[in-house]
């Protein structure tokens, strides 16, 4: 058990350290290559071992490694380049740059779900690697601001960096148990991140995020009336927080009246074009797609939706997967017993990332990272539990 507690450490600090890539040394070395190919070696490693264990595994990891391999052939059998020459016209690019994210984002959870689920994982420990990551996400976000205020001459501008925030949320439940006024501080503070970050989409995963965790609170612990009603409180303080923080910034507001009004710039052309695109398209490529990022070659630019990114380049196989992915996913999570942590931390995962699905990137965002990483951790903490509870009768 100790060696792989030893493995999944230095796995996690492997991607750390590629993640601060640009931030604390420069991006796109050799040491950074071979910090992602030992990364993936990894998680290729994980990949196998998990279905070459005798050890039962979850539903849902099998339809993601399934996933997983209809992408690598969808990347062997597709064309290397293609074309954005149309609308938001990104011109040539190459599809390896997007599997290479694809491998990282689902390797990642084998690289850590089967080290953990071999493994005694303490509180202490998901509590010390959701700070790390905390940090991490912070030092992303300075980082991308310094080089937005640099390049643009406006005082107004989104930051994308506001998604490693985002990415972090399924750990802070762990943070608020032993450390709440600590805790209570950071959470503020990310929210006032997020806001500032003028990021719709995240600003929307937050607002899910902490919706979420208010209901399933109040609903599954066996709270005390009075803790109840602090809890209340403290959603309410948390919104009048982030309503005052939102009056007090007049892009953002601007970006929300938009919003309201039905404009998402666009990916409103973008949407409609590849829905038609589909619909128009034969029955052999309605089902099967026209290969990895063809949606370039339609739209001039990715999908920004992974529904629809699937559907232009896998089909109805492609996306019946995804789905069939999440759906066993959250009956996996509804049926974790004991462990009101890992269950809030792992729904909150799923959650944020089927929100980003819908008007972002999930399966080939390498952003994504953290959320898939605590789906590892959280499922590989409960059947490492299982199986010594099947060990002691």
């Amino acid at each position: 058990m100790k060696s792989n507690k030893t493995w999944l450490t230095f796995t996690l600090g492997l991607y750390i350290i590629y993640s601060l890539q640009g931030v604390l040394y420069s991006s796109g070395s050799f040491f950074t290559q071979g910090l992602l190919l030992l990364f993936l070696l990894i998680g290729v490693f994980g990949f196998i071992k998990t279905f070459t264990q005798k050890s039962p595994n979850p539903k849902f990891v099998g339809i993601w490694a399934i996933f997983f391999i209809l992408l690598t052939i969808s990347y062997v059998i597709s064309p290397k380049e293609v074309n954005g020459y149309a609308y938001e016209a990104i011109g040539l690019a190459t599809t390896f740059g997007q599997y290479k994210n694809i491998c990282f984002v689902i390797l990642s959870f084998f690289a850590t779900y089967y080290f953990t689920k071999r493994s005694k994982i303490t509180d202490k420990y998901v509590i010390i690697l959701g700070l790390i990551l905390v940090g991490t996400a912070v030092l992303r976000y300075f980082y991308s601001l310094q080089i937005l205020q640099e390049e643009s001459s406006r005082d107004e501008f989104q930051n994308n960096a506001a998604y490693c925030i985002i990415a972090i949320v399924p750990f802070m439940p762990y943070l608020f148990k032993k450390r709440r006024l600590i805790a209570g501080i950071i959470a503020l503070a990310l929210v006032a991140l997020v806001l500032n970050a003028a990021k719709r989409g995240a600003i929307v995963s937050l607002i899910v995020a902490l919706g979420f965790t208010a209901i399933y609170l109040l609903r599954r612990s066996r709270m005390s009336p009075f803790r109840q009603f602090m809890l209340i409180m403290l959603v309410v303080g948390v919104t009048a927080f982030m309503y005052y923080y939102s009056i007090q910034n007049e892009f953002l507001m601007d970006r929300i009246d938009d919003t309201r009004e039905g404009n998402i710039g666009t990916r409103e052309v973008a949407y409609a074009m590849l829905w038609q695109h589909w619909i128009n398209a034969d029955i052999f490529h309605q089902f099967f797609g026209y290969g990895l990022m063809q949606t370039v070659n339609v739209w001039g630019n990715t999908a920004h939706n992974d529904w629809l990114e699937l559907l232009t380049d896998n089909g109805i196989l492609g996306v019946s997967i995804y789905l069939a992915f999440f759906i066993s996913l959250f009956r996996y999570i509804k049926g974790m017993k004991d462990n009101m942590l890992l269950k809030l931390g792992a729904y909150l995962a799923v959650i944020i990332l089927l929100v980003k699905t819908l008007f972002s990137m999930g399966y080939t965002d390498f952003v994504n990272v953290p959320l898939i990483v605590a789906l590892g951790i959280f499922v590989g903490r409960y059947e490492s539990n299982k199986l010594l509870s099947n060990a002691e009768h």
